[in-house]
C-alpha cells in the first residue's frame, strides 16, 4: 500500500431488510488517505571512537537500522571522495549513514566526522657532528629508521654541511 488518496465502497448485504441510518440502502463511498511515514533510526548508527593514531586499530562502525529502508554507509576523505574501506592513513574523514527518501517514507541522514592522528617521532641526532679534514669523503651517520628518509651525500672539503631528514607520511617531528 502506497501513499495516496483511496476510497472504500460499503454495501449492505441485505438491501431489502436493512437501510442505513439515513433511510437509504444505496452503496456508500468513503474516502481515506495514507500519508508519508516519518522514518526513524531504530538502532543509532555511529563509531565507537572519533579519534585514534595512525597504526592503531580503527573505529568500529555500527551501521544502525531504520524503521523503513536500508541504511547505506559511505566513508569520505577530506576532499569528499568516497573510499571503499575504512582509511588507515592520518587525516580527516567522515562517515555518512543514509536512508533514501521514497514516496512512502522520509529519508534519514547522519554524518559523523573522525580523524586519524599523525604520530610524533623523536628527531634523530648525528652520532658525530665535527670532523677533521682527511681528503676522503666524510659522511656523518644517522640511525636509519623506517619512519623517515635521510639525504646525506657526504663531503670532502672543509665547510658546514647539512643532513636532511624527512619524516614519512603519517609521522611528524616532535616539537619539544
Amino acid at each position: 500500500v502506497k501513499v495516496g488518496e483511496y476510497q472504500v465502497i460499503i454495501s449492505l448485504k441485505d438491501k431489502v431488510n436493512y437501510v442505513w441510518s439515513n433511510g437509504n440502502s444505496e452503496d456508500l463511498t468513503l474516502s481515506y488517505a495514507i500519508t508519508k511515514a516519518t522514518n526513524t533510526f531504530t538502532t543509532n548508527p555511529g563509531l565507537d571512537k572519533l579519534t585514534w593514531h595512525y597504526g592503531e586499530e580503527s573505529a568500529v562502525v555500527t551501521n544502525g537500522a531504520s524503521t523503513f529502508g536500508n541504511v547505506v554507509v559511505t566513508i569520505l576523505n577530506a576532499q569528499g571522495e568516497e573510499l571503499d574501506k575504512m582509511p588507515t592513513n592520518a587525516g580527516e574523514y567522515k562517515v555518512v549513514f543514509n536512508v533514501e527518501e521514497t514516496e512512502n517514507y522520509t529519508g534519514l541522514n547522519v554524518e559523523i566526522e573522525f580523524s586519524i592522528e599523525i604520530i610524533e617521532i623523536a628527531v634523530p641526532t648525528l652520532n658525530k657532528n665535527t670532523f677533521v679534514y682527511t681528503g676522503n669523503l666524510i659522511k656523518p651517520v644517522v640511525a636509519e629508521n623506517q619512519l623517515y628518509t635521510i639525504s646525506n651525500e657526504g663531503n670532502v672539503n672543509v665547510g658546514t654541511y647539512y643532513v636532511t631528514l624527512t619524516s614519512n607520511e603519517n609521522y611528524v617531528w616532535e616539537t619539544n
